[in-house]
């Protein structure tokens, strides 16, 4: 006990140490502010920040079998400092957390905060178990995990491991999981369908067998599934389909969220109509239609369309309002703004961004910099961010960093390595791309 309280020291002072340089730790920072603003505020001044604070989350469930489902007790107002860290092991953002940091924030919660891990909190952890992208090991430590009789496992559990499976693309584990849900007693619901479809672009015919399926079995959709479908029909290009679900999802008795008006509006962008997915995003901010107000996510939604087609100016003009009416900007929303320069021919500017701004960067940060230095003619610069990137682990993936070149133009002048093999040659990397400009 005494090595584990060491330990536990330790490592508390380590991340308060490096605290700016530990995605992980992100969380208790805010934490401590907000403390400081209980102490300080007097009244209505506390309230307004609680309030602020509270609506800032978009992920309170109240399905109890949904896989980012927590108590109540720990979201009243007393509890929401505490809640506040317990909620990063529901954080999907690969580099906000990952299998390894929710472990250490369960190790948190038990050891600092004194409450013994419930299944609520093991449904964080294996909802992040995908990013190992191990079966192996996933399947070890689910059975492990299932093995410890001071464990109660609900239907939140299974149904995270069933979506870290299906990440996997492994549809016959997560479907063997199911069968233990069946067996054990656990309610198989609409929450448990839809984590079989969160691999890589599920095709038309899959989701539509997972709709045929819960028709069979009698189960209600819910507004998840309705979001599924809308991003499948978007990809399908079918915008007719696409708006006929999000209508659905009312027409059922449903409460759409932020993630189905989100859907909507890329539905919007995909079939060339910003202006309306605009118009979603500004309903959305002035009326809060069923509660619903604009997150990050959505603006970044539109964000993505300016940059792709090079539209800077709509870009810069978005951004500055996200930062007038105080949005969350996260890294693809720093990333929108530097592919914006560089589609449009401003690849100085878009360097300037990639420097003067100190965010969080990843995998495709680094590609769009690399992309903006090579049309710039700064390839010194374009073989360092490449030796930085290459040194964080950052191996060129291109389901990770997509393009930024909206139309195919590998034979005039092609210049990331997934051009190269439209070209034949399948062998591109980096190293080799940045050599071959230099030349």
């Amino acid at each position: 006990l005494m090595q584990v309280a060491r330990s536990s020291a330790l490592l508390r002072s380590f991340a308060n140490l490096t605290l700016r340089s530990v995605p992980c730790y992100e969380g208790r920072r805010d934490l401590n502010t907000l403390q400081r603003l209980r102490n300080s505020a007097r009244g209505k001044n506390w309230d307004e920040w609680y309030h602020k604070f509270k609506t800032e989350d978009p992920y309170y469930v109240d399905d109890p079998t949904h896989h980012r489902w927590f108590p109540k007790e720990i979201r009243e107002q007393d509890k929401e400092l505490e809640a506040r860290l317990y909620q990063r092991l529901f954080d999907s953002t690969p580099e906000e957390i990952n299998f390894k940091r929710a472990c250490n924030a369960v190790d948190t919660i038990r050891l600092d905060h004194g409450i013994e891990p419930q299944s609520w909190m093991y449904a964080g952890v294996l909802l992040q178990i995908g990013s190992v992208k191990d079966v192996y090991y996933m399947t070890y430590f689910w059975k492990q995990l299932q093995q410890n009789s001071n464990i109660k496992l609900g239907a939140n559990a299974y149904n995270a491991i069933v979506r870290s499976f299906a990440e996997n693309v492994d549809i016959e584990g997560a479907q063997y999981v199911i069968e233990e849900m069946k067996a054990k007693g656990l309610e198989v619901n609409a929450n448990t369908y839809n984590n079989l479809c969160y691999f890589y672009r599920p095709s038309l015919y899959f989701m539509e067998a997972i709709m045929e399926t819960l028709e069979n079995k009698k189960i209600k959709p819910n507004a998840d599934t309705y979001t599924l479908m809308i991003n499948t029909y978007t990809r399908e290009l079918d915008f007719a389909n696409a708006n006929k679900m999000f209508s659905t999802i009312t027409d059922s008795g449903l409460t759409p969220h932020v993630w189905a008006f989100n859907s909507l509006m890329r539905s919007r962008c995909k079939a060339e109509f910003p202006n309306e997915a605009r118009e979603v995003l500004e309903h959305m901010h002035d009326e809060k239609p069923f509660g619903v107000s604009p997150n990050t996510d959505s603006y970044n939604a539109l964000l993505q369309y300016y940059e792709s087609h090079g539209k800077d100016e709509e870009t810069q003009e978005l951004f500055n309002l996200m930062r007038e009416r105080n949005v969350k900007m996260d890294v693809e929303t720093y990333n929108c703004l530097i592919r914006s320069k560089y589609n449009s021919g401003k690849a100085r500017e878009g360097i300037e961004i990639f420097e003067r701004f100190n965010y969080r960067r990843n995998e495709a940060t680094y590609a769009a910099a690399i992309d903006c230095c090579v049309q710039g003619g700064e390839y010194d610069k374009a073989a360092k961010y490449h030796a930085i990137a290459k040194g964080r682990g950052y191996t060129y993936g291109e389901r990770v960093a997509m393009p930024t070149y909206f139309d195919p133009i590998p034979l005039v002048y092609p210049r990331r390595p997934d051009y190269w093999e439209v070209c034949g040659d399948h062998h591109m990397t980096w190293d080799r791309a940045v050599s071959f400009d230099k030349l």
